[in-house]
């Protein structure tokens, strides 16, 4: 997630709890391009759900051989602090979940708000 945020891509932490219609609108709402996801987690099977769900599914792929340094290098570069950093869809306890967009600059001085206030520094 945060490798993927660095170059600016937009993340999405989908939960793990969510079922599989719930999944289904979250990455339409989210108009998700790509996903990145484990085969399961404890009784979830993600690798059938998301088969349900999606044309294209390709699960525990290898890595490419090489990354481009001087491509990898220009995004990280371009990635500015009122870029969209995630999208992370609220309980929808009273109604279905909505997205709530955040930036870098509002996500990241959040945390680091909570670290200041938990006496938690990278020291």
């Amino acid at each position: 997630m945060l490798a993927a945020a660095r170059i600016g891509a937009v993340v999405i932490p989908f939960s793990t709890f969510a079922t599989a219609p719930e999944l289904a609108a979250q990455l339409v709402d989210s108009d998700t391009e790509i996903l990145l996801a484990a085969a399961s987690f404890r009784s979830h099977d993600y690798r059938s759900d998301l088969r349900r769900l999606l044309r294209h599914v390709l699960i525990d792929s290898e890595p490419g051989d090489t990354v481009d340094v001087t491509l990898l290098e220009a995004m990280q570069h371009d990635v500015d602090d009122s870029d969209s950093l995630a999208i992370v869809y609220t309980s929808g306890s009273t109604s279905a979940p909505k997205g709530v967009v955040h930036t870098h600059a509002s996500l990241l001085g959040h945390q680091k708000m909570l670290n200041e206030i938990r006496g938690l520094s990278c020291k």
